[in-house]
């Protein structure tokens, strides 16, 4: 089976859901589970962007989902693939997503946005801070990448 695997920004939390919408089609928001068939990237937390991961018959129940080009992208190689070789909740090679932190604390060293990469085949998490240049004016974005499976400075093989 298929997955997809796509941006949402939160709007609202309950017990049991969480209201989303694309931002393909911000208007048509739609309620998700908080646990269970849905992977998060991130805990989800109101105003904030998010990556969530759904089955495919999950997908197909949320029509609001069709005009959002990763639904669009997922059905179709799900039809060309016919279910043969599929790899459920993977993302694409060379894909990611960065968010912003909405719960780092003001002064803290905590990055300011938080992320992941899928890098040939292997999932790694991202770290970005906003710095200032030291020559001239400006901003950027400096990054730190590591594997999404270290833990404590130690590397586990998958």
């Amino acid at each position: 089976m298929a997955s997809y695997s796509g941006a949402v920004h939160v709007h609202r939390l309950s017990e049991r859901g969480v209201e989303v919408s694309t931002f393909a089609l911000p208007q048509a928001r739609f309620w998700l589970p908080r646990e269970g068939h849905v992977s998060w990237v991130h805990r989800p937390c109101e105003g904030a962007d998010n990556t969530v991961v759904l089955p495919e018959w999950l997908r197909d129940k949320h029509k609001q989902l069709i005009g959002d080009p990763a639904f669009k992208e997922c059905a179709s190689a799900s039809a060309a693939r016919s279910g043969e070789g599929a790899t459920p909740d993977r993302d694409r090679d060379g894909t990611g997503a960065l968010f912003r932190n909405v719960g780092k604390e003001e002064a803290s060293k905590q990055p300011d946005y938080k992320g992941h990469v899928v890098l040939d085949g292997k999932r790694y998490q991202v770290a970005g801070w906003v710095r200032d240049r030291k020559q001239g004016t400006g901003k950027f974005l400096s990054l730190a990448i590591q594997p999404a499976d270290q833990r404590n400075g130690t590397s586990a093989q998958r």
